[in-house]
C-alpha cells in the first residue's frame, strides 16, 4: 500500500468513524481479543496453534 494512503486514511474523520462502528459491532457479538476465528457459532480467540484450528473446525 503506497505511503500516502496510509496517512489520507490516518487523517480521514469518516474513516474513524467507521472503524470505530465496526469494532463496536464486532464487541457486540462477541469479539474481545484479535485475531478472532469464528466457526458455525464456535470462536477460538489469539493467535492459536494449528490443532486448535482443527478442533474448532470439526466441533471436538
Amino acid at each position: 500500500m503506497p505511503e500516502t494512503e496510509v496517512y489520507d486514511a490516518i487523517g480521514d474523520d469518516q474513516l474513524e468513524e467507521e472503524m470505530k462502528q465496526r469494532f463496536e459491532e464486532a464487541k457486540e457479538r462477541g469479539v474481545t481479543g484479535i485475531p478472532t476465528f469464528a466457526y458455525d457459532g464456535h470462536a477460538a480467540r489469539g493467535a492459536i496453534p494449528p490443532h486448535q484450528f482443527d478442533r474448532l473446525v470439526k466441533g471436538a
